[in-house]
């Protein structure tokens, strides 16, 4: 009969057990889930503060794989994620442009203003510097002016409005005003989009 499971340690850990094991992964996945990502940073500080151990550090030595990465990111704040996220879109050859407009285009002004801070603290370096030298002309340019974080954030849309910006994108279409569709996109509420 062919062993499996051999190739991640030396050799099998001599006091395995299957059940207890079980139980170790049901109460980290109960205690991660069942608890809110600042209720997380508390245990992180205590961790550190009564064991010395950052708390990251101590699922990257116990856990792998997806398990591994999927705990790391419920305990991950979003703000610390998204940045997280956009610099490795943006490091290396080729940009991760998907991910680059999904968080761009879906977070608040105030969610913009707090990655671009951590995005700085963080990486030493602005946000938009970083835009800027991995994106060319025209989605540079909605880029960083999404990344400004200067949409409306008003849930009240003037009923006649997404009509005559719709029109008016119409006009400009056959012209050469390029630049009409972007402002409105990018400064626009969400909820304005659900009446053009």
């Amino acid at each position: 009969m062919m062993e499996i499971g051999t190739k991640r340690t030396i050799k099998p850990y001599p006091n395995f057990s299957a059940a207890d094991d079980v139980q170790k992964w049901a109460a980290i996945v109960d205690e991660i889930t069942n608890s809110t990502v600042t209720q997380h940073q508390e245990v992180k500080i205590t961790l550190k503060t009564y064991v010395g151990k950052d708390l990251e550090d101590y699922f990257k030595s116990e856990l792998t794989g997806n398990f591994e990465q999927v705990i790391l990111g419920l305990i991950t704040p979003s703000i610390i994620s998204d940045v997280q996220e956009m610099n490795k879109a943006m490091k290396g050859a080729g940009t991760d442009e998907g991910c680059l407009i999904e968080i761009l285009a879906s977070r608040s002004t105030e969610e913009m203003h707090n990655i671009h801070a951590s995005y700085r603290f963080k990486y030493g370096k602005s946000l938009d510097v970083n835009i800027c030298s991995d994106a060319s002309f025209m989605f540079q340019r909605v880029l960083v002016s999404l990344a400004a974080g200067g949409r409306d954030q008003s849930d009240i849309v003037d009923g006649a409005l997404p009509t005559v910006d719709a029109n008016a994108f119409m006009r400009k279409k056959k012209g050469t005003e390029k630049f009409g569709p972007f402002f409105v996109q990018e400064t626009k509420s969400i909820y304005f989009f659900s009446g053009v």
